[in-house]
């Protein structure tokens, strides 16, 4: 027996059996047939599709406009969206471009479909980035979709990021650089006063230097000719 209901989040489907869906749009009163074993996740798929297709725009502009009924009879085939896509293939009602009850088809890259593709990328500026050696370094890189920045993008990244608080993309003139030079001489820094007091270049025999209080060793002499502090040569 046939049984319908309407959907919930806490709804509960069977592991195995094909539940038949419909969508209607409140608005018009057309509606969309489909199929699947898992209905929340067909769902889900359906609200985040970004499918050029009549009943995926007509949800994305209006999801809230959709009521969602679902019906189960137990079977593992397609058979009752079958028999509802009998009844209402191409009619104005009906959302379906198919009518044959099936799973979504999988994007195949034919010929003609890669040669588009190839011209888009040329158009783009990108074709370079298809190349065999170039795919090869997107892959162990992990960068499968790379971002190639024109001139004309880093002349708006530039122009966004100007009078930012960060300054990024903001470069300050010689006069405000002067400015701030002025503004910080006489000022005292007792934090770099403290750090530096006390240290000296140490020169060991091959012609290292190491900039610190204490001698590093026995061989190291610092600037004073002394190997350590009190000690003359």
């Amino acid at each position: 027996m046939i049984s319908s209901r309407g959907f919930s989040p806490s709804q509960t489907l069977a592991k195995f059996n094909m539940d038949t869906y419909k969508a209607t749009n409140t608005l018009n009163g057309k509606f969309y047939i489909g199929s699947t074993v898992n209905f929340e996740e067909r769902k889900k798929s359906h609200l985040t599709s970004k499918d050029n297709y009549p009943f995926q725009n007509a949800l994305r502009a209006n999801p809230g406009a959709f009521v969602w009924e679902v019906w189960s009879d137990g079977s593992e085939n397609r058979e009752l969206e079958q028999a509802l896509l009998d009844m209402w293939y191409g009619k104005e009602q009906c959302y379906n471009l198919n009518p044959i009850a099936s799973a979504p088809p999988r994007y195949e890259w034919t010929e003609e479909r890669r040669k588009e593709a190839g011209d888009r990328a040329r158009e783009r500026g990108t074709e370079h980035l298809r190349t065999p050696e170039a795919i090869v370094k997107m892959k162990e890189t992990k960068r499968n979709t790379p971002t190639v920045y024109t001139e004309e993008m880093c002349a708006a990244i530039s122009q966004r990021l100007r009078g930012n608080t960060r300054k990024k993309g903001k470069k300050e003139s010689q006069e405000t650089c002067l400015k701030k030079s002025k503004a910080h001489k006489g000022k005292s820094k007792p934090w770099h006063r403290q750090a530096m007091t006390g240290r000296t270049w140490w020169i060991n025999p091959e012609g290292k230097r190491k900039f610190q209080r204490d001698s590093p060793g026995p061989e190291w002499v610092n600037s004073y000719g002394k190997r350590k502090k009190g000690k003359n040569l």
